[in-house]
């Protein structure tokens, strides 16, 4: 019952344009990462000083961080797979090794060079990072978007 509301009223919030909120200073996102903590806590009836981590397991909810991860991993996908409006995929650059790469799931991404932390936390970094370090390849190849936020999802949550 508090997952449905947690799903329901909090996590819209959070959803919403996180590749730019999440892209803010550390200090601009503790208020929306401490919040879904207190969340979880709230929803298994916990202290303040519980660790939300495990909770978050628990109730099968991405954190703020696996969700921005998530959020950037499906990007990507929608990269490889030509759903994203040329005027955005042109900002996202391939390897160029793997540019005769036969399916998404050889697909490398260049990971530009960024002076500023800022830079370093906006989509152009952040999507093919997560790409190329965190996706698992068998993940890769997903025939649909749904399927790989599923299975995406659940990878992240082990």
């Amino acid at each position: 019952m508090l997952k449905n509301i947690y799903n329901a009223f909090l996590q819209p919030h959070v959803d919403y344009g996180i590749s730019v909120w999440a892209s803010a200073s550390n200090n601009q996102t503790k208020k929306i990462t401490k919040s879904t903590e207190k969340a979880v806590r709230i929803m298994d009836f916990k202290g303040r000083n519980e660790e939300a981590l495990p909770l978050f397991r628990k109730f099968k909810i991405l954190s703020p961080d696996l969700n921005k991860k998530l959020v950037d991993s499906i990007f990507i996908w929608k990269h490889c797979n030509d759903l994203l409006p040329t005027a955005i995929s042109n900002i996202i650059k391939q390897n160029e090794s793997s540019q005769q790469a036969i399916n998404t799931n050889n697909k490398r991404f260049y990971i530009p060079y960024c002076r500023t932390s800022i830079a370093q936390r906006s989509i152009i970094f952040t999507g093919p990072n997560t790409w190329n370090n965190i996706v698992p390849k068998h993940l890769k190849d997903a025939r649909s978007s749904g399927l790989f936020r599923k299975k995406l999802k659940t990878f992240l949550l082990n």
